[in-house]
């Protein structure tokens, strides 16, 4: 728990809260965003779109515990959006109000492809608990080939 919050009138920047339903959002400057947010994730989505080939990508996915990691884990290999996702457990440290702060999380690190990438985006943001969940996708700049192509295999729909 962050010092002196939940007291506090808002939560640190970047820290994840329990909301209504028990779903949990990233507080601080993307609160007042929220419509610039979305209307920019359109657009990322679009680009990915538009770029959208077998390339791999690691898919970089915080969750608040080793439960929501796994039951996503289990929701992108199943639907093929990930050939497979390994879950490592992290503490995440961040500054609020002058001081570091560390907060236990777990990172779903799923391989897939940037032409599977819209969709997985678009599962993890209903599926998972945070209202803005982190979702990075970086690309492969290199890989055994025959396990690109076994990523490649798993995730074509």
């Amino acid at each position: 728990m962050v010092a002196g919050w939940p007291h506090q009138s808002r939560p640190p920047p970047g820290v994840a809260t329990p909301r209504r339903g028990g779903r949990r959002s990233y507080a601080g400057p993307m609160e007042e965003r929220d419509d610039a947010v979305g209307a920019a994730l359109g657009d990322v989505v679009a680009d990915v779109r538009r770029q959208a080939t077998d390339e791999l990508v690691e898919v970089r996915v915080t969750a608040g515990s080793r439960e929501e990691a796994q039951r996503l884990a289990d929701l992108l290999v199943d639907e093929r959006l990930a050939a497979c996702v390994q879950l490592v457990e992290i503490t995440s440290c961040y500054r609020w109000q002058g001081a570091v702060e560390h907060e236990p999380e777990v990172l779903l690190l799923a391989k897939s492809t940037n032409r599977r990438f819209p969709r997985l985006l678009a599962r993890l943001r209903e599926a998972h608990s945070y209202d803005t969940p982190e979702v990075l996708a970086v690309p492969v700049v290199a890989a055994d080939e025959e396990y690109a192509e076994w990523v490649r295999e798993s995730v074509r729909s």
